[in-house]
């Protein structure tokens, strides 16, 4: 419905695209929710379009439209009246306005549409005293929410944060048992679990460490770090070295960067030596963001390695903590490191706006 009169033709709604393969806006026959807002003039459009007509678009392009079966987008359609009724015509008394608020979170939560669930989702944390007075109704909607498997993954993702931020505790046992997550949803349940102070289990990470999803393997090196259990960091480290996909490698260089073992720095300068390259630059990463001067030892040490590319890095990176030029550190490479190219570095300084990618 258009703000203001409704004309009794056809509202004309313009779509704009740059190629002829992007798929139709609106098709025939579809049941659409539209968001619409006047469409922006422009010299082009003006070329394109019949003079004098009145044209609307979709608010934000694709963003505006909810599209689905005509009992789905008619659920959606009810839950946007209802917003627009509690925004322009609000119930008197502040606590019936709070019960329906309360009642309509839920009613996104378990509609069908995904993008009417996520409203759901972002809002379930502002729902006061939630984890209190969470109903049994309440909870088997959000569980059957939870335990869809037909939501795109950034829906799964804000349903757990969601419950996570509620501090619903009583909602950790179907974060743990979650029917076919993906990477992304499996990640978001073990940080949920942990706020909830329920972490996942040690047999957990280890199946999703020897699994077959990459995705999950460097999701599981992240949460086996955040353990904090004895022999976690070494674990990550013989990963960011060994595993075969190279996105979890690099992955598990740069989950080094929040572990606490004491030896996290030694494992990473192992890390840094032996890794090729795009692991490398993680295991560089993770020694600066871990910082101080125990950082800059260890980019000193790494300085003296006699492997290829390892030096001239490494001392690039000591550079970049922001030490001063008169440190012992980079006296004693500028003036007895047997690599030419490494003693002009320090003292030529780095080429101005360089960035540690």
């Amino acid at each position: 419905m258009l703000k203001g009169e409704r004309d009794a033709a056809d509202v004309q709604v313009v779509e704009r695209r740059d190629l002829s393969s992007t798929p139709d806006l609106l098709r025939v026959g579809d049941a659409v929710l539209l968001f619409l807002a006047p469409a922006a003039r422009s010299s082009s459009l003006a070329a394109a379009l019949p003079p004098g007509g009145r044209y609307v678009e979709a608010v934000q392009g694709r963003e505006g439209v909810f599209a689905g079966g005509a009992t789905d987008v008619a659920e959606a359609a009810g839950v946007v009246s209802r917003i627009a009724e509690a925004t322009t015509a609000p119930a008197p008394d502040p606590a019936e306005r709070a019960a329906r608020r309360r009642a309509l979170v839920f009613d996104e939560i378990g509609a069908r549409l995904p993008r009417v669930v996520a409203d759901g989702a972002f809002a379930l944390p502002g729902v006061p005293d939630l984890a209190a007075t969470l109903s049994e109704a309440e909870r088997e909607r959000l569980t059957a929410a939870l335990q869809r498997t037909d939501l795109p993954s950034w829906v799964r993702v804000a349903l757990v944060r969601g419950v996570a931020a509620a501090e619903l505790t009583t909602l950790a046992t179907v974060l743990r048992t979650l029917p076919a997550p993906d990477a992304a949803t499996l990640e978001a349940s073990w940080v949920a679990l942990r706020e909830l102070g329920s972490p996942p289990t040690a047999d957990e990470l280890d199946a999703a460490l020897a699994g077959p999803d990459p995705g999950a393997r460097a999701a599981a090196a992240r949460a086996l770090v955040a353990t904090n259990a004895a022999g976690s960091a070494e674990r990550v480290a013989r990963l960011a070295l060994a595993d075969p996909d190279a996105d979890v490698r690099v992955a598990a260089a740069e989950a080094l960067a929040n572990a606490t073992d004491p030896r996290t720095l030694a494992l990473l300068e192992k890390t840094f030596l032996q890794g090729d390259w795009p692991v490398r630059q993680a295991a560089g990463r993770s020694i600066s963001a871990i910082g101080g001067r125990p950082a800059q030892e260890t980019f000193e040490r790494l300085a003296w390695s006699g492997r290829p590319e390892v030096p001239t890095y490494a001392v690039t990176l000591l550079m970049l903590t922001g030490i001063a030029p008169d440190d012992p550190m980079l006296v004693r490479i500028r003036t007895t490191h047997p690599d030419e190219a490494v003693r002009h570095l320090v003292e030529d300084g780095l080429p101005k706006g360089h960035v540690h990618e």
